[in-house]
Parts: structure tokens; sequence; C-alpha cells
């Protein structure tokens, strides 16, 4: 079931993958990670902002320090897939209904499980022949890409068929889905 459009979850992945770049744009000159701040996180506008307490919601890019351009947008799907099956993960903890906790559990295992296999198929392509990477590269970030759609779809399918029934079940995938706001 595809609830939000190919086009608003590719401008989600854009948004975020712009940020990485300005980030990585504004550091290009600097021989170490920035440390003046704590925190760089995405600022929902396709930029970032620097916190000292993270407390301005947002997503990390300081992971794309000193990358370049081609190279953020080949590893941000992964990155934003990671950070979502992540949130989701440390969100059972609060959750306390425990068919909420499976059944998100069960989703991040799905996904890890989903992700995994994207790498060791990466792996696989470029063991015998370096020169097939960049092709390897290449589908292993659509595949990324498809899978954080499909996770971000599979959430929001559980919020209108209404299958959390705890509160905290609730909460943990709206902050899930606050966080396409923050990107």
């Amino acid at each position: 079931m595809e609830i939000f459009s190919h086009e608003y979850k590719s401008a989600v992945l854009n948004n975020y993958v712009e940020s990485c770049m300005e980030f990585a744009h504004d550091t290009q000159d600097l021989l170490d990670r920035p440390t003046e701040y704590p925190f760089y996180l995405t600022d929902g506008r396709g930029g970032y902002q620097k916190s000292y307490d993270g407390g301005c919601g947002g997503i990390d890019v300081e992971w794309a320090f000193h990358l370049s351009d081609e190279r953020i947008k080949e590893l941000a799907p992964d990155e934003l897939l990671r950070t979502f099956l992540d949130l989701l993960d440390n969100c059972t903890g609060d959750i306390e209904n425990e068919d909420d906790i499976n059944l998100v559990e069960k989703i991040v295992d799905k996904y890890e499980k989903i992700e995994s296999g994207i790498y060791y198929n990466f792996k696989k392509k470029i063991k015998n022949n370096e020169a097939n990477k960049k092709e390897a590269e290449k589908e292993a970030s659509e595949a990324y890409t498809e899978t954080f759609f499909k996770l971000i779809d599979e959430i929001l399918e559980i919020m209108i068929e209404r299958k959390l029934s705890s509160q905290s079940g609730i909460y943990c995938a709206n902050s899930v889905l606050g966080m396409l706001e923050e990107i």
C-alpha cells in the first residue's frame, strides 16, 4: 500500500541529500570534523543546523564530512534507512504493550535483513571485479532508496489500520513520521 506518493518520498530523500551536501561543502576546507557543536542536523528545508544539545530536531548530516556530492547521493539512502530503523528500534523501550513491541521489532528485523541483503549483494558483485563497483554502488543506492520508501509506507499503513493498540506504540510510529518533517 503506497500512502505517500513516490514524488513526496523522493523529495524527502532529496532534501536529506541537499542537507548533507551543504554540510560537506561548508566543511570541505576543514582538516578534521567540526567540533564547535556536538550536533549537525537537517533543518527541514534542505539545509543543516548546528546544535549544542540536538534539541532542535533533525537528522545527522555529519557522516557526509569530506564526501563528494556523488558519494553522498550514493550513501544517503542507506544512512536515512538506518536512522529510521534505529529510531524505531529505540522506541520499543518506551512501548508498554507487548503486541506493539513485537510488531515494531518485527518491522525493524525485516528491514535490517533487507538492508543486509543489499549490502551482501553489493559486496558479492564487486568481489572479483572492481570494474563493477560503480554500477553496484548505483544499484545498492537504488535498492536502499526503495527499501526506505517501503519502510515509510509500512509504518503509515500500521498507523492507518490502527494495528498499534497502545498510546506508546502510536507515539513511536508518530515519532518516525515526525522525523520526515525534519529532513
